[in-house]
């Protein structure tokens, strides 16, 4: 895995990452694939217009599912009972096939901006957590949180 983050409005991490389009589709889309690298109390239907819920030692986020594609999933944030600033923030995983054995994650927290109170926690909480779905696609073991 090799990553790039972006300083800018919202906060953005560009991983490529030594895994086939659909596996880290899989780790991003489906219940199964997010409790092996965010958090280990995931649940919720990963369907478009349903919700999943993430459950973390500080609250749990809903989040509804706005887009699901084989090269996108997008969600946007109905709440988080530990960071009240995500609320009506969004999430991307938009996915590139680099070759059958190389994806490019693009990812995305719209909303997720330098001057809110959270965000040098969030970010380095995204930061640990994009490595954790890098070695989850790429060796079968991420490092997920518990609650």
């Amino acid at each position: 895995m090799t990553a790039t983050e972006h300083s800018g409005a919202d906060y953005r991490a560009d991983l490529t990452i030594n895994a086939p389009i659909d596996a880290v589709f899989a780790a991003v889309s489906s219940v199964a694939g997010l409790s092996g690298w965010w958090t280990t109390d995931t649940s919720g239907s990963p369907e478009p217009g349903r919700e999943l819920r993430f459950t973390f030692s500080d609250g749990t986020a809903v989040m509804r599912v706005e887009d699901r594609t084989p090269a996108l999933e997008r969600w946007t944030c109905l709440g988080h009972s530990g960071e009240p600033e995500w609320a009506h923030t969004t999430v991307t995983f938009q996915l590139t096939e680099v070759n059958p054995a190389v994806t490019r994650l693009q990812f995305t927290h719209g909303g997720l901006r330098p001057q809110l109170d959270c965000y040098d926690h969030c970010s380095a909480g995204w930061s640990y957590l994009m490595r954790s779905l890098a070695s989850y696609t790429e060796t079968g073991t991420g490092y997920p949180v518990a609650p």
